[in-house]
Parts: structure tokens; C-alpha cells; sequence
């Protein structure tokens, strides 16, 4: 199960496999998961190297902690991550919240343990967390200081 591919409307799912929790970020389109959410600063790679929170089109990895995805290709959200993007609206009631940790790994945990969550809004600034009853929240729109992850496809 944790290989298979499933057809997803917006064209932006990935296989379900999972970096190893010691290694939550996944980066380099999936094929490394890195130990720490932070692109090391490597001026040839450009924006894919800037030394900013690491994504899935990231490049490298801050100190060079990773490992390769034991399943070939990971996603640790089941559907992609999108940063500098806001899913506005459709919050949880009682969906609002600092996380501990400062991550979007800590917000994704927080989801994933919350019945009906289907989406999330991050803020890594100040650690806020927003859940979502909806995919995409009810809108869906670019914004700075943002990350936000589609929990299904």
C-alpha cells in the first residue's frame, strides 16, 4: 500500500510512502527526506538552495541530514505541500492552534490526530496552525508566510 499511486484531480498527489520520522521533510521531488525543515544556502542552486523552509522542490538539505526515501518516492502528506500559499477559510471549530515544535511537521501530526481534518494552513513565523474541514480550505490563495498540505487526494 505504501507505494501505490492514486489519480488525484488536481494533478499534484504522490505515492503514500512516508520519510522515517527521525527524517520528516521531504525534498529533491521526493526522492530525500531531510532531518531539519531548512534548505541549506548554496548560491549555484539559487532558490532551490536559499537556506529558506524546504519543500518539495527543494535541492538541499541545511548540513547535509538526510536520507533516501525508503520507498522510492515520498510525500508525507499524501498530497503536496505548497508554501507561500493560504487555504483561507473552512477552519475547524476549535481548529486553531500554536504548535509545540514550530513545523509544519508538528501541524500535519496535529491533523492527521483530528477526526474530519481534510487540509491545513500554516504560519512557520509564529507556529500557527489552522485545520480545515475541507480540501483546498474554502479558498485557495497565494500569500506570503504561509505553507499549507492537502492531508488527502
Amino acid at each position: 500500500e505504501g507505494d501505490r499511486f492514486r489519480r488525484c484531480p488536481s494533478g499534484i498527489c504522490q505515492s503514500y510512502g512516508k520519510c522515517p520520522t527521525s527524517h520528516p521533510y521531504v525534498y529533491y521531488i521526493g526522492k530525500y527526506c531531510c532531518k531539519v525543515n531548512k534548505e541549506k544556502h548554496y548560491k549555484p542552486q539559487k532558490s532551490k538552495c536559499d537556506g529558506s523552509v524546504i519543500s518539495r522542490s527543494s535541492l538541499c538539505c541545511e548540513r547535509e541530514q538526510f536520507t533516501r526515501c525508503p520507498s522510492g518516492i515520498c510525500n508525507n502528506a499524501a498530497c503536496a505541500s505548497r508554501n507561500e500559499w493560504d487555504y483561507w477559510g473552512a477552519d475547524m471549530k476549535g481548529g486553531r492552534a500554536k504548535v509545540a515544535r514550530r513545523n509544519v511537521g508538528a501541524c500535519i501530526a496535529k491533523c492527521r490526530r483530528t477526526k474530519g481534518c481534510r487540509s491545513l494552513a500554516y504560519r512557520p513565523s509564529d507556529g500557527t496552525c489552522w485545520l480545515k474541514h475541507t480540501s483546498n480550505g474554502a479558498r485557495s490563495k497565494a500569500q506570503r508566510d504561509r505553507q499549507s498540505v492537502n492531508m488527502t487526494c
